[in-house]
């Protein structure tokens, strides 16, 4: 399934659930729309999202490096569902190899989709509810100096479409323009990042995944 078709699919069954909830909506107010701070990332189970946790991280060097691994996978798993590839941080010999990990695009979270916790703001929440937006996570681990480095980047992109989708005409209207598309299946490797726009990286959701990994990582004795 294309991440338009996967929008879209998503979008049909909240546009449903926004009927429904409107009135009450409108009547009581959203408290979580007025902060401009609200986080929608503490209910998984006790690690902190505030704070300013270095990126990178560093971490004691003490710890076994299928621990770090496994602890910063477990993490990376609470906002993003499907991992593209990863390859574990792990000791051989002497030496401890770097990890690497990045997840596939994810569609971005509403204010309708509370479980969901890759949209850490309530501003966040509210962008995505009416744009299309994706996250790709990558994270780095190695270790230098006697200690772990994890570097945590989030890019955010947002869907580049030609006009509104759905956009409905009047029966009286026309269309002059009357060039037939050719619809060839492309031959080759295609640009996942095609039909997106970057922008800049979320800093917030970041600082979401470093401080749980933080406080996870320093509770293990």
């Amino acid at each position: 399934m294309s991440f338009s078709e996967e929008f879209e699919s998503r979008r049909c069954f909240l546009f449903q659930l926004f009927g429904l909830t409107a009135l009450s909506v409108l009547g009581s107010g959203c408290h979580t729309m007025r902060l401009k701070r609200a986080s929608y990332s503490t209910y998984d189970g006790g690690g902190p999202v505030g704070g300013n946790a270095q990126n990178p991280l560093e971490v004691r060097g003490d710890l076994d490096p299928f621990q770090v691994w496994e602890t910063v996978v477990d993490v990376v798993r609470l906002y993003f569902d499907r991992i593209a590839y990863e390859y574990p941080c792990q000791r051989r010999g002497n030496n401890v190899m770097e990890g690497l990990l990045e997840t596939h695009p994810q569609i971005g979270s509403t204010c309708l989709e509370p479980w969901r916790r890759d949209s850490v703001t309530a501003d966040e929440r509210q962008y995505a509810t009416v744009q299309t937006v994706r996250r790709i996570a990558k994270v780095r681990v190695r270790f230098a100096d006697g200690r772990y480095i994890i570097h945590v980047s989030i890019k955010k992109e947002l869907e580049d479409l030609q006009k509104p989708q759905h956009m409905r005409l009047p029966s009286a209207t026309f269309r002059l323009d009357t060039k037939i598309e050719d619809r060839e299946d492309p031959i080759g490797v295609q640009d996942s990042h095609e039909g997106w726009i970057p922008q800049k990286r979320d800093y917030v959701l970041e600082q979401s995944i470093l401080n749980q990994i933080q406080f996870r990582l320093n509770r293990t004795h």
